[in-house]
């Protein structure tokens, strides 16, 4: 590839990079033919997935005890330990433990519940939600952004800034995706953990919590009855503030941070955007249109997008964040989406009895979330440690079921809803559907594992010789006297907004 002209300040330079000479026709055929299959492949195996999961179970059935939770809580505490403490033996060995944990609870179910349906039904989520997070990675890791400027605090906040407004457009995946290289590279003289915890916070949650288009559970409510512009009427205040809060503190301890470090100062220069294969805004775009078709449709289109950029970038050799700056971090190529897939195939299926536990809380447990800070913490807290999509579902199911104003709440939700939207239309349940939106988005920051980006983020950083806080240091260092303040002035806000 050409290297860029030099222009003057604030200069944005959009180009393709030159053909692949060993690209042709029987290329091309083969690039076709595979798209074809992954298109076919993907759709097929959603379906079949959605068959067994209809499949009726034995009436009746008893749900799991505690006891079935062992295999989801041992997956947890070797995420929590072993990447940091032995990562050269978690590469090893980290798939054969997800997979195996995940084999013992399908086979309990099948032997002891006699049904597969629960199962089926979040490996069917699983396949929805890699399919965002492989079509996002893709597309937007070789949709390279290369930025040279100083790393002062106001350009780290600013960049930060322009990445939560773009996660509300292109989702917390792809926008951490697209900006976590310059954002590295930036502060690639004095990185700490403390940059890695405030992108995750600020980019890979919060910063998606205006639009369906930001977090896939806000893409549920949207599917579910919530319209479009629902959580931007609403919830924006709340973003504010967030954003307000945690860039004022990240803005200090950068300020503290280059002080303390007594490094030489940047040699001065123009500020420099240069942006690569600007073409890839194209699928980028078919990946934001297939997230409002039926879920069958856009798993094939997302899978098939993932397919194409993955075979034709792997051909060309572009692979990474700025791969090709001598002083730019190395490429990062695949292995973090793959290591990513397989940890979360065994986590979606591993919490199969612990959502079902949740389910089948007594009627006294449920009576016991009745006000909106209660909702937003109850779903936080379960988004935290659980995916947020269904535990945001299951905060709109345990609303319906105790709304005032929405007949026959015994019957289970269904896309879409008149339930919901009625529900989103009542200015008494304004603070309660915040509630259950804002617990699952934003709690999805206090843990690596409480959204997919968070894990992308650090996987990414590991393999670039960065070191990322651990599980505990980014929980008791950074999640608890940064982000838990932050919750208790949102329950605050919501409980004054319930009256």
């Amino acid at each position: 590839m050409d290297k860029p002209r030099s222009a003057s300040a604030t200069l944005i330079r959009l180009y393709c990079g030159s053909a692949n000479p060993n690209t042709g026709r029987h290329a091309a055929r083969r690039m076709a033919a595979a798209l074809l299959i992954a298109i076919g492949g993907g759709m097929l195996a959603f379906l079949a997935i959605r068959i067994l999961a209809a499949v009726p179970s034995e009436q009746n059935i008893r749900p799991p005890t505690w006891l079935w939770c062992a295999p989801f809580i041992i997956l947890l505490s070797a995420i929590a330990w072993l990447p940091w403490k032995w990562p050269r033996f978690w590469d090893w060995i980290g798939f054969p433990v997800s997979a195996g944990l995940a084999l013992l609870i399908i086979a309990a179910y099948g032997m002891r519940l006699h049904t597969l349906s629960p199962i089926a039904n979040n490996i069917s989520a699983y396949v929805q939600f890699m399919a965002v997070i492989a079509a996002f990675y893709c597309v937007c890791s070789n949709l390279r952004i290369n930025l040279r400027c100083r790393p002062t605090p106001a350009n780290n906040i600013l960049l930060l800034l322009v990445a939560a407004a773009m996660a509300n457009v292109i989702g917390t995946c792809g926008a951490t995706m697209l900006l976590i290289g310059p954002f590295l590279n930036m502060n690639r003289r004095h990185l700490s953990p403390m940059h890695i915890f405030f992108f995750v916070a600020v980019v890979a949650n919060i910063g998606g919590l205006l639009t369906p288009l930001g977090d896939p559970p806000l893409m549920a409510g949207y599917l579910y009855g919530v319209p479009f512009w629902w959580m931007l009427m609403h919830a924006w205040p709340m973003w504010c503030v967030s954003m307000g809060f945690l860039l004022s503190i990240f803005y200090w301890l950068q300020r503290r941070n280059i002080e303390n470090a007594d490094l030489p100062p940047p040699s001065p220069g123009p500020a420099v955007v240069e942006i690569e294969n600007f073409w890839l805004l194209v699928p980028l775009a078919f990946c934001i249109t297939a997230l409002f078709l039926p879920a069958p449709l856009r798993v094939g289109i997302l899978t098939a997008v993932a397919v194409g950029v993955a075979i034709l970038f792997r051909r060309t050799g572009l692979v990474g964040l700025g791969a090709h700056h001598s002083e730019a971090l190395p490429a990062i190529g695949y292995g973090p989406l793959r290591e990513m897939a397989s940890l979360f195939l065994g986590l979606f299926i591993t919490m199969t009895p612990v959502l079902a536990m949740i389910g089948h809380l007594p009627p006294a447990a449920r009576r016991i979330i009745g006000t909106p800070a209660e909702y937003f913490l109850a779903v936080g807290a379960a988004s935290s440690a659980l995916d947020n999509t269904p535990t945001y579902i299951a905060g709109l199911q345990l609303k319906v079921a105790a709304s005032e104003h929405v007949r026959r709440p015994s019957r289970p939700l269904v896309m879409p809803s008149k339930r919901i939207t009625a529900l989103a239309a009542h200015p008494d349940s304004t603070p309660y559907l915040l509630g259950i939106a804002m617990g699952a988005v934003m709690f999805g920051a206090m843990t690596w594992i409480g959204n997919g980006p968070n894990l992308l983020v650090e996987m990414i950083a590991r393999r670039q010789g960065i070191e990322p806080p651990s599980f505990g240091g980014y929980v008791f260092r950074y999640s608890i006297p940064i982000l838990l303040p932050l919750m208790a002035v949102m329950a605050g806000w919501l409980w004054l907004l319930g009256g």
